[in-house]
């Protein structure tokens, strides 16, 4: 339909015998020129996007196609436009467009919602979907745009956040993380079991009341390395809730924000309580071998001597550096027979050598 043009006279000039000048309105015109730039605007908008638009009729066949769509589900306009829009769907959410369509048609809203589609080669990609309605004049939906962004880098996040935090959790050793102050701001069960506390009574609290009276704090000389980067290991002691006192290896990481200030540290508190004590057994269990009176000597299942002790040295006269590495048969006389066969035999079966007399050869006697 054409626009009719207005016309209106202007006033005859004065003192003159000129007929009456028609003057045109251009108005139509330029109603009808606003409209044309601004489905041009829109179309650029559409084309330009990062999210893919596209757009089907109530049948699901497909109408429209920008360039985003193709770089997300490889599908060239040519290739896509006129085939159903369930090709894009895994198989079980062929219902999904179908549903959106009749929930248009029926005047109710579709929320957005996060759902996966199929690339041109076949691969799913995680998209969140947000359906509109397209009317004709007459209020009956004429076709559905559709706005596919795609969330999959922002999944894949958040399945690796959601990953490691299960490993966090469920981690024997206690992991939490604090403030650059010493708050403390996270809580394992790994801590709540190793020290006795849980989170709720943890978090909010300082780093500091779990560390042994007199205890000094290293809170200040630790920030200053993390806020240079570096990791924060040492041995170090922790009070438990029951008043244990427990050996711990600490390490301390630092915790970034969005736009890479160090703003915190992880915390990590493996118990070394078990293998301190073991250390301090075979330290006591060493002193013992090397202050006895008696010869106490190791070797190898082929008789090449380990260990050699002080009374060894005092009573056979060679040193440590001697008789380490030298057959255990260097201290037996000539054509004495060797139970060296005998005692392995006995020693591989997990039994203990019964005492037995013998004759050693010293280096005075040799």
């Amino acid at each position: 339909m054409t626009s009719r043009r207005k016309t209106a006279r202007a006033p005859p000039d004065a003192g003159t015998d000129r007929p009456e000048r028609i003057v045109v309105s251009k108005a139509g015109g330029t109603e009808r020129k606003r409209a044309e730039e601004t489905r041009a605007q829109l179309a650029a908008i559409v084309e330009t996007s990062d999210d893919a638009i596209i757009s089907y009729d109530p049948n699901g066949t497909m109408l429209s196609w920008n360039a985003a769509a193709q770089k997300l589900l490889g599908y060239a306009a040519t290739e896509i436009i006129g085939r159903n829009v369930s090709v894009l769907a895994p198989p079980v959410r062929m219902h999904e467009s179908q549903h959106s369509a009749w929930l248009l048609q029926h005047g109710k809203p579709v929320p957005p919602f996060e759902s996966e589609r199929v690339t041109k080669d076949g691969r799913e990609v995680q998209v969140q979907v947000s359906t509109s309605a397209i009317r004709d004049a007459a209020g009956n939906v004429v076709r559905i745009a559709a706005i596919l962004r795609d969330v999959t880098e922002r999944k894949q996040a958040e399945a690796a956040r959601a990953w490691l935090a299960a490993i966090v959790e469920n981690s024997n050793d206690a992991i939490f993380t604090r403030a650059l102050d010493g708050t403390i701001l996270t809580w394992n069960a790994g801590a709540e079991r190793m020290l006795g506390y849980t989170a709720a009574e943890a978090i909010g609290k300082s780093i500091f009341f779990t560390l042994p009276p007199g205890r000094p704090a290293n809170l200040a000389r630790n920030n200053e390395s993390l806020l240079r980067g570096e990791v924060v290991a040492r041995e170090s002691d922790r009070i438990t809730k029951d008043r244990r006192l427990i050996d711990v290896l600490t390490s301390h990481s630092p915790i970034k924000d969005s736009a890479g200030n160090i703003v915190g540290a992880s915390v990590i508190l493996q118990d070394i309580t078990a293998r301190k004590r073991a250390e301090a057994e075979r330290a006591q269990l060493a002193t013992i071998v090397e202050n006895a009176n008696d010869a106490i000597v190791s070797r190898s299942l082929d008789g090449t001597i380990t260990s050699w002790n002080a009374g060894a040295e005092r009573m056979f006269g060679y040193t440590a550096a001697e008789a380490i590495g030298a057959p255990i048969t260097l201290l037996m006389p000539p054509g004495l027979p060797s139970r060296l066969a005998q005692n392995t035999n006995t020693v591989l079966v997990g039994e203990v050598v019964a005492p037995f007399e013998s004759r050693i050869l010293s280096l005075a006697s040799g």
